[in-house]
C-alpha cells in the first residue's frame, strides 16, 4: 500500500499534465509544445513508468515531435478563436463564423491525432508491465474528457 500512493500520485499528475494539453482547457498545451512545461513528456513518463535510459531518449525524441507537430496546430487554433471572438463583437455572419468554428475543429482533430501518434509509438517501446500501467494513466486520462453532446 505504501508504494502504491506515490504511484497513485504520479499517475494522477501525469493525466493532469496530459488532460491540460487538450484542447479547449485552460491550460491548454502546457505539456505538448505550448506555454508551460515545454512539451518533454520523459521525465513524467520514466517515474511512473520507470523507463530505462534507452526507453528515456526514444521518447525525449517522440515528445520533441508532438510538440514540433502540435505548436503550430495550436497556434493556428488560437487565431481562429481570436477570429470568433472578433467576428462576434462585429456580427459576422453565421457563415462566416461556422466556417471559422469548421476550421478549428479540423485543427483540433489534427492536434487529436498527433496526441494518439505519439501515444501509440510510446506504447511500442514499453515492456508488457509498463504497457499496462501506460494503458491505465489512458485510460484515467480519458475519464477526464468531458462527455460530447448527444447528436440530434
Amino acid at each position: 500500500m505504501k508504494r502504491a500512493i506515490p504511484i497513485l500520485c504520479a499517475a494522477f499528475l501525469l493525466t493532469a499534465a496530459l488532460v491540460s494539453a487538450q484542447p479547449g482547457h485552460r491550460f491548454h498545451g502546457a505539456v505538448a509544445g505550448g506555454p508551460g512545461m515545454g512539451g518533454d513528456h520523459t521525465a513524467m513518463l520514466t517515474k511512473v513508468l520507470g523507463l530505462n535510459d534507452s526507453q528515456q531518449a526514444s521518447v525525449k525524441e517522440l515528445s520533441q515531435k508532438l510538440s514540433d507537430t502540435v505548436k503550430p496546430l495550436f497556434d493556428q487554433m488560437r487565431t481562429k478563436h481570436q477570429a470568433i471572438e472578433a467576428g462576434l463583437d462585429k456580427n459576422a455572419s453565421a457563415a462566416a463564423l461556422g466556417q471559422l468554428l469548421i476550421d478549428s475543429h479540423k485543427i483540433q482533430l489534427q492536434i487529436k491525432a498527433a496526441h494518439d501518434s505519439f501515444n501509440k509509438e510510446v506504447a511500442g517501446l514499453l515492456t508488457s508491465d509498463q504497457a499496462t500501467k501506460f494503458n491505465a494513466l489512458q485510460e484515467m486520462r480519458q475519464s477526464f474528457r468531458p462527455e460530447p453532446p448527444p447528436v440530434q
